[in-house]
């Protein structure tokens, strides 16, 4: 038996212990969802994660999440991020919040994009980048988003013009590409 299969089999087990006998739902859900359904390996992982109908179990969650979002599930991504940026339930590992918010922002998520554009401000997981910061929080500015446009107008007063030029580009570059291989 290969390590996937064994992999399956144990998850396959922890559910069936963890659900209840009458919830068909959730059988149905891992059903669909080993069968590759983006929403349903994203609804497993919320309902680990929350401990919903299941018992609460964040390694199983993260692997649900994780399956959704290298698939290109943008909700799991940008939980992934989250998890990993502020540690309350693993271990903090910026690098790897750094991943998952990239993964989610370059699918137009403005709430991974202002919380990546956090981390280069903050230094956290890569380089500090000013301008960075300031691309990502312009390209979620763009979309509405209040938070982001909230720190452009507070941390824009800090930040010289000329990053703030050069990032206002960058991200008016991205916008017109969908996000996609964003350069910054």
């Amino acid at each position: 038996m290969n390590r996937c299969s064994t992999s399956i089999i144990v998850m396959l087990m922890l559910l069936c212990v963890h659900a209840s006998a009458t919830d068909d739902s959730i059988n149905e859900l891992l059903k669909q969802a080993l069968q590759g359904d983006l929403s349903s390996q994203y609804t497993l992982g919320y309902l680990y994660h929350s401990g919903d109908n299941v018992h609460r179990d964040i390694n199983l969650a993260i692997s649900w999440y994780q399956k959704a979002a290298l698939a290109g599930h943008q909700k799991a991504a940008h939980i992934l991020g989250t998890i990993y940026d502020f540690g309350r339930e693993v271990q903090e590992d910026n690098p790897r919040a750094v991943k998952w918010y990239r993964a989610a922002a370059a699918q137009g998520d403005p709430e991974a994009q202002t919380s990546l554009g956090k981390m280069y401000y903050n230094g956290e997981g890569l380089n500090q980048s000013d301008t960075k910061a300031f691309a990502w929080w312009s390209v979620a500015s763009a979309q509405g988003f209040e938070p982001a446009k909230r720190l452009i107008r507070d941390i824009g007063v800090i930040i010289s013009q000329r990053y703030i030029d050069e990032a206002t580009e960058a991200a008016e570059a991205c916008r017109l590409a969908n996000y996609e291989n964003c350069k910054f």
